[in-house]
């Protein structure tokens, strides 16, 4: 299927590595200009020299979306670069958890910094520049927690509770401005963060990696009815379709891609 991204502009933030990187390749591969924004400036030049190899010109932007200001910065080098922008990818941040009653205003404040005041920081300074063109797509990367919250992951509910309700409001706003938003929740992925996550777990209960991924990971397939475990290029695939104008009759809803292991409600 062709879809029609050839020489589209798309900025993914938090395009360094994992499902943001994934995601860019897949743009990549179907003919659109790459920008990426991240912390690390060396792991963002490890993926423009990997993007690079597919021939189309790629844009690495360091940054740091909880500070403000930053996404103004990005947004300059870009138009800059290219001159318009058709496609955001909100990738970057993910909230953590831990006991309710524990979690200070710090805690709170760090773990919604990135994940979702940087998101609306990155889609402020983007929406007017797709409102002049007359055209966007915007894809979030939420989670399913936002729905089916868990008691120790509560900020990471808040955060994604908070870009559902982002991307519905702005779909009302926007669509009859040419703009769609999608908000995408990934299950269990397996990308460095899922592996880090384990190694934290390993180490605090003193116990191997290996125990603590071949328990972890039997528990999910067990819950998970396609028996597997999600890849980053799962997740992009859904971010290149929901980009292109394949999905331009879709706008301010959230798909879930876990191998059916969330149940609707109801």
């Amino acid at each position: 299927m062709d879809f029609q991204l050839s020489g589209k502009t798309a900025l993914i933030t938090g395009g360094s590595r994992g499902i943001g990187f994934a995601a860019a390749k897949s743009l990549a591969a179907e003919g659109a200009r790459i920008a990426l924004s991240a912390r690390d400036p060396a792991q963002l030049q490890r993926a423009k020299e990997e993007l690079s190899g597919i021939g189309l010109p790629v844009l690495t932007i360091p940054s740091d979306l909880t500070v403000s200001g930053d996404e103004i910065r990005i947004m300059e080098a870009v138009m800059a670069e290219f001159g318009r922008l058709d496609i955001l990818v909100n990738s970057a941040g993910a909230a953590q958890g831990g006991v309710f009653w524990k979690l200070s205003d710090e805690d709170w404040q760090n773990n919604l910094a990135l994940k979702l005041f940087g998101t609306i920081r990155m889609m402020r300074a983007a929406i007017p520049v797709m409102l002049e063109q007359g055209y966007g797509r915007i894809v979030t990367i939420a989670g399913a927690a936002g729905r089916q919250p868990e008691a120790h992951l509560m900020p990471v509910g808040v955060a994604n509770a908070g870009l559902y309700a982002i991307t519905r409001a702005l779909a009302d706003e926007l669509g009859p401005h040419g703009i769609v938003l999608t908000a995408l929740n990934p299950g269990v992925t397996r990308t460095d963060r899922f592996i880090n996550r384990l190694k934290n777990r390993a180490q605090k209960e003193g116990r191997t990696l290996e125990e603590i991924q071949t328990e972890t990971e039997n528990h999910i397939l067990e819950q998970t009815p396609l028996r597997r475990i999600g890849t980053a290029e799962d997740i992009a695939a859904w971010i290149t379709f929901l980009a292109s104008d394949r999905a331009a009759h879709f706008t301010g809803q959230s798909i879930t891609v876990d191998g059916g292991l969330n149940r609707p409600p109801g």
